[in-house]
């Protein structure tokens, strides 16, 4: 971050860190979860296409640090990024909407947590701790449903996080930057669409949702 420059400088107004702070953390939390996943994950052709929208959305962040780009050319790629989703079946499946709103409405949503995590990297941490504590409540209802593959997908998740909250606490050393906010709401914004919520394990029992 310091070679390429990619410093977040403060300034008068929104940025009131003492000091000048690079912002390319969200290379790290990408890499030591993909690493992670590269080692333990059994991967299928629905979790690739998950991890194409990811790095999509992480490579966009990444353009937009190094050479910002203008609000429309970040929303195009955010909307590639979220085609790829739902061309792997992450969406609102029939039992909740069994009509055509079900795409649009998962695409809206999926925007809409992209974009809210973009808005909150601007304190130290929060973006950070709020990632970690939704993760964690989507990584005991994974427990519940007995679903033992997304549970590993989101450990390896807040594996990335943990490590990099150690650095962005206040006062941080490092932010997440538009490559990790970006990455860590598309992931999120995801996260819903891999339950079965029609079923829920409550002490081992799976119970229909109706």
């Amino acid at each position: 971050a310091y070679t390429f420059n990619i410093i977040d400088y403060p300034n008068d107004t929104i940025k009131k860190h003492k000091k000048p702070t690079p912002y390319l953390g969200g290379a790290a939390v990408y890499l030591s979860y993909l690493m992670t996943l590269g080692l333990v994950f059994p991967f299928n052709n629905d979790f690739l296409l998950f991890l194409v929208g990811s790095s999509l959305l992480f490579y966009i962040g990444l353009i937009d640090d190094l050479t910002p780009l203008r609000p429309g050319q970040k929303f195009v790629g955010q909307l590639i990024a979220v085609f790829c989703f739902l061309k792997a079946g992450f969406y609102l499946k029939a039992h909740i909407f069994s009509n055509i709103w079900h795409i649009p409405i998962s695409a809206f949503w999926i925007l809409i947590i992209i974009n809210a995590f973009n808005l909150i990297d601007i304190m130290d941490g929060l973006a950070s701790i709020t990632a970690l504590w939704s993760s964690l409540g989507f990584l005991i209802i994974a427990f519940l449903m007995q679903e033992y593959t997304v549970a590993l997908l989101i450990l390896a998740f807040m594996g990335a996080i943990c490590a990099f909250l150690k650095f962005n606490k206040p006062p941080a050393q490092i932010y997440l930057g538009d490559a990790g906010s970006l990455f860590i709401g598309g992931f999120l914004g995801t996260m819903p669409f891999l339950f079965n919520w029609g079923m829920l394990s409550w002490y081992g029992f799976l119970i229909p949702i109706i």
